[in-house]
């Protein structure tokens, strides 16, 4: 799934291996992340990758609700889904992809 920051937030930097380099970041709006099922480098619930718009970071961990908060959905690997309502990130009402 694809999303678009939609409020500035910041966070702290990590490097690759999770440990911290002393410092904070701002993910930008506007900023294009992609989820990432493989990759848990801090424990995250939810690990995104930046794809476009983030200098500060390639990439992040946050949780569920941060998700909600700070990024709208743009792509979803579950367009076929007619149910939109099992989703496990969001509802209709949030998925602008199932919007009617």
């Amino acid at each position: 799934m694809e999303y678009r920051c939609i409020k500035e937030l910041i966070l702290e930097k990590y490097d690759g291996d999770g440990c911290s380099i002393c410092g904070y970041g701002t993910v930008p709006i506007g900023s294009i992340w992609y989820e990432d099922d493989s990759s848990n480098i801090l424990g995250g619930e939810i690990h995104l990758e930046c794809k476009s718009g983030a200098d500060d970071f390639g990439w992040i961990e946050i949780t569920v609700k941060n998700l909600a908060a700070y990024f709208e959905l743009t792509d979803c690997d579950e367009q076929c889904r007619e149910d939109v309502t099992s989703c496990e990130y969001w509802d209709t009402e949030k998925c602008k992809l199932h919007q009617t």
